[in-house]
């Protein structure tokens, strides 16, 4: 039930590629039940051209992300914004980019709050790396 337990935490940390009308960026979502913080997170998220890999891509990097919704920006000359918390009150809206084969998420790999690294991916789900 342990296990069990930590693949619920972990599978709580989700990113998903968005748009707000003007910016293209990526939505990350941490909605743990238990709301814990994740820590060490690399997200690698192709965009922008046509057969985009994550090979080459600049990976966002955030060292601490508490519980909540945020918006990082993608900008094409400086590599990623800092991740901007969505709230009911957040102009303009958020929208999930989904018929992009050019905008994808390859990639999450993150540390939960029991010390455990994980890292997700499309093909393989998500995989535990080590205690």
């Amino acid at each position: 039930d342990q296990e069990r337990e930590r693949r619920l935490i972990a599978g709580s940390l989700q990113a998903w590629r968005a748009t707000d009308g003007e910016r293209w960026g990526l939505v990350i979502s941490s909605s743990s039940r238990d709301s814990p913080v994740f820590h060490d997170i690399k997200i690698i998220a192709p965009a922008n051209r046509t057969g985009a890999t994550a090979e080459g891509c600049m990976p966002i990097s955030i060292e601490a992300l508490p519980p909540g919704q945020y918006f990082v920006e993608a900008r094409a000359s400086r590599g990623w914004g800092l991740p901007d918390p969505i709230t009911p009150d957040s102009a303009p809206e958020v929208v999930p980019v989904t018929k992009s084969t050019k905008h994808h998420v390859a990639s999450i790999e993150f540390t939960n709050h029991l010390g455990t690294r994980w890292r997700w991916e499309p093909r393989t789900s998500l995989v535990r790396l080590h205690p």
